[in-house]
């Protein structure tokens, strides 16, 4: 039965190639988004029992990630009764591998039972033990599968050899799976023990800062886990200062859930785009088949007239287009595997497992099933035009049985093209405005040198970068903006002198303080709005932001005055008001900041340091320069250079690609309905020529014909628009969260896209207009 089909559609390679191409871009952008979701939100976690791991702390306005001190963390771990088993982690952050082929890496460090609770096991040696974890013993590690083989050769011989890690000896104890992650999604090289001193945290000294995981019993739900830590909450709240309590809440989340919260509205939306997408593409291919289906129509009554039966001309017309959507499925996977490498390679980091997404079986099938119900959905309409004996006059009255269909089809293709344009032009003004941001400082023809050395080596680094050619400004910081690692400290416990001390209500948020060196303001291009910066002799001084001397002396002078950050600290002099810096992406909460000048002697070593570069040379070349100068001073010291400008651009990473990938998805959208509007606007045309003919005949003129044919396609293309709108404004409340100082309902941006798209019909329409407007009036009369 499929021969006939197949010997059809090779004689019509215009219709056929068609279809097929509208086909392959609905299914093979389908199938690529889905092979990035089904790994993102779908795919099991790489962790035995995943449904029973959990996610728990302390919720607070002042931290991202739910948390709990350390004495607090103790006592749940001690009393408990809702896990088989509880885990904790110290965060992951930078540490320097010092060798002959230095590198900064990331290391976490966790409780010996980490491993244990997520249910995985090491690739080689052993796990961590409760001995790696007494304090002060010599740290065994494991190092990651990615360490392993691009750093050691995938030698098993690694187990037992000793690392110069942040200044230690640090023994390879073991080798992580291939597909370890780390429960929050954070990169990891190097797993530490955390060697969490118990006597020290329980006398609530030095207390940690833990993330907790836990594996709850089998049978468990989350409302039951949740009930049964409610009293050991309640009695660590007993413990925080009575005004903060209001802002602190008790957090238990699936892991799953927790680890995808970021990720599920983004992959929310492109779902909903490329099913759009997916819906153009069937409507374009339904239109084909119709106006295939009305010139097979006399062929199709002659059969049944012959003793076809209606489900014998059905099966025979889904059979030919099943056959027309494999060719498309086949040609949508080739498309797929190509636009997934193409979003692999274009994503920012930080998405959750965007990199492992594939093509492999679940997706082949996920292609397969999509492409039938394409198929079917592309087909039915036009295989259920029923024929009668009238057909077999083979008029023209006849080939217009099911006409309608073809316009509605076009109105839903351009109706579905509105939403996709909406949203590409919410989230277009949404980037706009968040590049337009000032950022507060000077980021061009800067440098930033990561590096982890004493003080002594600090101060020699300083001056080896200010000899360097074409540099103006190096300063050093313990970090730098934007999107940089700070210290910070809750702003109700800032004192001014004559006031007493913590009489503020609540935290009052976070502030974000840094220790500079005089030459910060300058390297970075931060302008001082009143005062002056550090000067070397300086001591117990202190520069404010704008917002903070605001916030803590309103209308009165700062310079001048004294204030304390804490009650065990000393008493610091306001000397400068600097401008507001941007240490948070635009978009997120930004916190205040204050500036204190970095003592030239701390003692302690290896402490963290960031030196800031100013120059007139190309990044490239001062990079180069950066790093031969400081491997000069130490070859087995790591250094991580970096351009100012490349952070900046990086905080703009993720909105710019959901950006392309929706505007990408909404340009092929329109570019399926404008076809689609051409083919149904040149079938029009065709089924009136005798029509037309009259009315030249009559007197019309091109111009009048012209408008005529336009007239009919803005009458479709407008009813789209109305119906995308509504639609559009239905379904705008899902993107507000992706969106930055930009109204889900914009009006210019509505009317933006319905001008654009009379615009896209009119063009679409124009050629089989003017043909229409060139027919000879006698030839046109003599047509069937």
């Amino acid at each position: 039965m499929w021969k006939p089909a197949l010997r059809s559609f090779l004689r019509t390679p215009a219709f056929t190639a068609s279809a097929i191409l509208a086909l392959a871009l609905g299914v093979g952008s389908a199938t690529a988004v889905f092979s990035v979701v089904d790994r993102i939100l779908i795919r099991s976690l790489p962790y035995a029992d995943e449904q029973q791991l959990v996610w728990l702390g302390m919720g607070t306005p002042l931290a991202e990630e739910e948390f709990l001190l350390g004495p607090d963390y103790l006592d749940w771990r001690d009393q408990q009764t809702v896990f088989s088993a509880i885990t904790s982690s110290s965060m992951v952050g930078d540490c320097d591998l010092f060798e002959n082929n230095p590198a900064r890496l990331r290391c976490g460090r966790v409780e010996s039972n980490f491993l244990a609770t997520l249910g995985v096991t090491p690739l080689l040696g052993r796990d961590l033990t409760r001995e790696d974890d007494r304090p002060g013993v010599a740290p065994n590690a494991l190092i990651s599968y990615q360490m392993w083989r691009g750093r050691f050769g995938s030698d098993p011989a690694v187990l037992g050899r000793t690392l110069n890690l942040d200044g230690r000896p640090t023994r390879i104890a073991g080798v992580l799976p291939a597909n370890f992650e780390y429960p929050n999604l954070a990169q990891v090289d190097i797993l530490l023990p955390q060697q969490l001193d118990a006597a020290v945290q329980r006398a609530r000294d030095r207390m940690a800062l833990l993330v907790v995981f836990g594996r709850m019993k089998p049978g468990l739900t989350l409302p039951q886990a949740r009930a049964g830590l409610l009293p050991l909450y309640q009695q660590s709240l007993k413990l925080v200062p009575a005004q903060f309590r209001k802002e602190i809440s008790l957090k238990l989340s699936g892991l799953r859930d927790r680890q995808s919260r970021d990720a599920r509205l983004a992959a929310q939306l492109i779902t909903g785009a490329v099913f759009c997408v997916l819906l153009i593409a069937c409507a374009n291919v339904a239109n084909l088949l119709l106006a295939r289906a009305s010139g097979q129509t006399q062929e199709r009554a002659v059969r049944a007239a012959l003793g076809a039966t209606r489900w014998q001309l059905v099966r025979e017309s889904l059979t030919g287009t099943l056959l027309l959507a494999s060719a498309g499925g086949v040609a949508g996977v080739g498309l797929a595997w190509w636009l997934l490498h193409l979003l692999r390679s274009l994503a920012p980091e930080g998405i959750a497992r965007l990199r492992e997404a594939q093509i492999d079986w679940r997706v082949a099938v996920f292609a397969v099933l999509l492409t039938l119900a394409a198929g079917l959905l592309s087909g039915l309409a036009p295989a259920l035009i029923r024929v009668s004996l009238e057909d077999l006059s083979g008029t023209r009255a006849t080939e217009r049985r099911g006409l309608w269909l073809k316009p509605m089809l076009v109105t839903s293709q351009f109706a579905i093209t509105v939403v996709l344009l909406s949203g590409a032009g919410l989230l277009l003004h949404s980037l706009w405005k968040l590049q337009n941001v000032p950022l507060g400082f000077q980021g061009g023809h800067v440098l930033t040198a990561a590096l982890r050395v004493d003080a002594q080596h600090a101060l020699e680094a300083q001056q080896r970068l200010r000899r360097l050619p074409g540099v103006s400004q190096v300063a050093l910081a313990d970090s730098v903006p934007p999107s940089g690692r700070t210290q910070a400290m809750i702003y109700s416990r800032i004192q001014l002198e004559g006031e007493p001390p913590e009489t503020r209500q609540g935290t009052g948020g976070m502030v974000v303080y840094r220790w500079v060196t005089p030459d910060y303001f300058p390297a970075l291009g931060i302008p001082l709005l009143r005062g002056r910066g550090f000067q070397a002799q300086d001591k117990d001084a202190v520069v404010l932001s704008s917002s903070l001397a605001a916030r803590l002396f309103g209308k009165q002078d700062p310079l001048g005055r004294r204030l304390r950050a804490g009650l065990d600290n000393p008493w610091l002099t306001v000397i400068g008001i600097a401008g507001e810096v941007r240490n948070a992406p635009p978009g997120q909460k930004q916190d205040s900041e204050y500036y204190l000048q970095r003592p030239e002697v701390i003692p302690g070593a290896p402490r963290r340091w960031i030196a800031v570069i100013r120059g007139a040379l190309p990044a490239a070349s001062m990079t180069a320069l950066v790093r031969g100068e400081m491997l000069a001073m130490d070859p087995h010291l790591p250094v991580e250079v970096a351009a100012m400008e490349d952070k900046v651009s990086g905080l703009y990473q993720r909105p710019r690609f959901q950006t392309l990938v929706l505007t990408v998805f909404a340009l092929v959208g329109i570019l399926l309905a404008s076809i689609g509007l051409y083919a149904v606007v040149s079938f029009f045309v065709n089924q009136r020529t005798r029509e037309i003919g009259v009315r030249l005949c009559l007197g019309a003129t091109p111009s009048g014909i012209v408008s005529l044919v336009l007239g009919r396609a803005l009458g479709w293309t407008v009813a789209g628009a109305i119906l995308g709108l509504g639609l559009s404004l239905a379904s705008a409340r899902y993107l507000q969260g992706l969106l930055f100082q930009t109204e889900s309902r914009s009006p210019w941006i509505y009317a933006s896209v319905i001008a654009l798209l009379v615009a896209v019909g009119m063009a679409a329409a124009l050629q089989p207009g003017l043909q229409a407007a060139k027919l000879e009036p006698m030839s046109a009369l003599r047509r069937d």
